[in-house]
């Protein structure tokens, strides 16, 4: 049961002067972050005085320019907006951080953006956005949900201010170390310069030896010298698979972009995501944890440490340490071309950088020994910005997927409060630059593939249940052409050939295992076949939780809709023919009528009571353009034990 955000919540008229703002409780849409990040500090109050918009604690900010940036914070202090961010105040029937999560899904978003006037800046229709649906659930059960989820962004504010001092300190010993030149003397160094009560203090302030360096325009430590970071590590650039093959994408291999850069040093995940046939036919490459990458458009000059072996567009360069320069270093050494490439261009914002600003720009080298102690001495901090951020990005994947559940009823407070048990429990350590393995947290990669799929499941059937004719063998071979056909998205399936064609055996028992047991559906015998039906809970099936696009599921509609007056038969033909064309084109191998119809009837011996029936069948699958590309795994004969 919903009801619609109007019941809940309104537009603030209070007003607050500007006289009374500040930079850190002045919110507009530049400084509220995109993907549901909530806010920075502002850069600048308005020019004129006047008054704005007041908030309060606990009230929800939204940017309403541009809905689909996905910009929401919830107020942890009162303050002042700008025209173009929306302050929704909670009446007090509601609890307000319970609207705030209600409104932090995907489709929140979607729902403002197919309300919103405009092209180039779309904005937010202020009427439609109040009717948006929100789950109806009483007040304790309200702060009960919103509790789990806050503990949960609670820790990753915590992780995140953590990993932000951790970084700081880093750069502060850097700065100490290689730009004031105030690294601590070795014994060697003070037995050489005859003080042995050296060792140990800060060598420019300690009097020793600066030599005068041109390039530089200022003293260096004796035995340094100038050169670029290339001296230091390998520059390397990227590619980009073709989007036009389906193949190439949709595997577990990050594909670092400019739109994918983080904060706090190391990156985890990518927007995109590609596997190894894409990098192989494409210039991009495979590169190691511990390189770091830094981004030559778009987002420019952000740098960040690959947390696990990515690939990476041309967008970017990667810079891949050389031998005795760690990742630590090379991190705070590339920031130093970024200041460089700042002053030449007199402190405006350049718009990419390129090769040559690698080879020309000039930087101090210091002693290997002295990098090797650096190294030695934040290694500690990285690895524990490392864990941090691992953590958190589990801890968001957990977030994100309990959202939806929890709001939708299918799991239940105390299920939720049992993961976040499991969240706590203590995580993989950091490897530096070796490969680590990292241990899922709840849900697994594996499982948010199978909750994905589940939903898909779930719409076939929801969208046959009228169906006479609608059964486990109807159900199967549809799901197979809207994996292969309609969504054509990576989600483990694993297909093998039985005698009714591709079957999911794995995915197949396991969802009806949990779906009619909850009650969703129910099967009843209907002559030769089991019909499946609406369950007494079917309600709690129907929501796809934003994971399709209108597009995908209209193929899948489509396909529901070809086969809606026929008897299993007909999915039954065509998804088989559909697998053996399919494979064919996996394989590089030669097509024809043909050989499709004898790989048919190589199938499974049952497939002869067909034979006639297959020349209509590919002459049907051309003309409504039900024809493979290549995309999936080969479906093969399961293998015998």
């Amino acid at each position: 049961m919903n009801k619609k955000l109007k019941s809940a919540v309104f537009y603030s008229e209070d007003r607050v002067s500007i006289s009374d703002l500040d930079l850190e409780n002045y919110v507009t849409t530049d400084n509220l972050l995109q993907n549901k990040q909530g806010k920075t500090k502002a850069v600048n109050l308005p020019p004129q005085d006047g008054n704005v918009t007041r908030f309060d604690t606990e009230d929800i900010l939204i940017a309403n320019i541009r809905p689909y940036l996905k910009k929401i914070w919830s107020a942890n202090h009162p303050g002042g907006n700008s025209a173009d961010v929306l302050t929704l105040k909670v009446n007090n029937k509601y609890e307000p951080k319970f609207i705030y999560y209600a409104l932090h899904r995907d489709v929140f978003f979607e729902h403002v953006m197919n309300g919103s006037k405009g092209t180039k800046m779309p904005r937010g229709d202020k009427d439609q956005i109040l009717e948006f649906p929100i789950p109806d659930f009483e007040k304790p059960v309200q702060k009960k949900i919103a509790k789990v989820l806050s503990d949960l962004d609670s820790k990753i504010e915590l992780n995140n201010k953590i990993n932000e001092e951790l970084e700081a300190m880093a750069k502060l010993i850097y700065d100490y170390w290689f730009v004031q030149s105030d690294f601590p003397i070795t014994k060697e160094q003070a037995e050489a310069l005859g003080n042995p009560k050296l060792e140990g203090k800060p060598y420019k302030s300690s009097g020793c030896e600066m030599v005068y360096n041109e390039e530089l325009k200022r003293e260096i430590p004796e035995g340094w010298v100038v050169g670029t970071i290339l001296d230091c590590a390998d520059l390397v650039g990227g590619g980009t698979p073709s989007k036009k093959k389906k193949e190439y994408w949709g595997g577990t291999i990050p594909f670092f972009t400019p739109s994918d850069s983080e904060d706090y040093v190391f990156c985890f995940s990518s927007e995109l995501y590609t596997n190894d046939l894409g990098v192989r036919k494409s210039s991009t490459k495979y590169f190691d944890k511990g390189t770091v990458f830094i981004t030559a458009r778009g987002s420019v000059g952000r740098i960040n440490i690959a947390g696990v072996p990515m690939a990476m567009n041309q967008s970017c360069y990667a810079l891949c340490p050389k031998k005795s320069y760690s990742s630590e270093f090379i991190y705070f050494h590339t920031e130093q071309i970024v200041e460089i490439l700042k002053i030449k261009s007199s402190g405006s914002t350049f718009n990419s950088i390129v090769t040559n600003d690698f080879k020309f720009s000039k930087l101090v080298v210091p002693d290997k020994k002295v990098i090797q102690s650096y190294s030695s001495l934040v290694e500690s901090f990285f690895k524990k910005i490392w864990l941090n951020k691992n953590e958190t990005q589990k801890l968001t994947e957990l977030r994100d997927w309990l959202l939806p559940m929890l709001m939708n009823g299918q799991v239940s407070v105390g299920e939720a409060e049992a993961e976040l048990s499991k969240a706590a429990e203590p995580e993989v350590e950091y490897k530096g630059e070796q490969q680590a393995n990292i241990t899922p947290l709840f849900p697994p990669k594996e499982d948010r593939h199978f909750l994905k799929r589940k939903m898909l499941a779930c719409y076939i059937i929801n969208q046959s249940l009228e169906d006479q004719n609608f059964g486990d063998t109807k159900f199967e071979k549809l799901l197979h052409l809207c994996d292969y056909w309609a969504i054509q998205r990576n989600f483990q399936q694993k297909y093998y050939q039985k005698a009714a064609g591709p079957y999911d055996n794995a995915f197949t028992k396991q969802f009806f295992q949990q779906v009619l047991k909850a009650k969703w559906y129910k099967k009843i015998p209907n002559g030769a076949m089991n019909r499946i039906v609406a369950g007494v809970n079917q309600e709690k099936s129907t929501n796809t939780y934003g994971y399709f696009t209108e597009e995908e599921l209209a193929k899948v509609d489509q396909l529901i809709k070809y086969f809606r007056r026929y008897t299993y038969e007909q999915p039954e033909i065509i998804s088989t023919l559909y697998a053996v064309w399919n494979n064919r084109l996996i394989l590089g191998q030669n097509i024809s009528d043909v050989l499709l119809k004898q790989d048919f009837l190589d199938w499974d011996e049952q497939k002869i009571r067909y034979k006639d029936r297959l020349n209509g069948a590919l002459q049907w699958m051309r003309e409504e353009g039900l024809v493979p590309d290549g995309w999936g795994k080969l479906i093969e004969k399961p293998k015998k034990r």
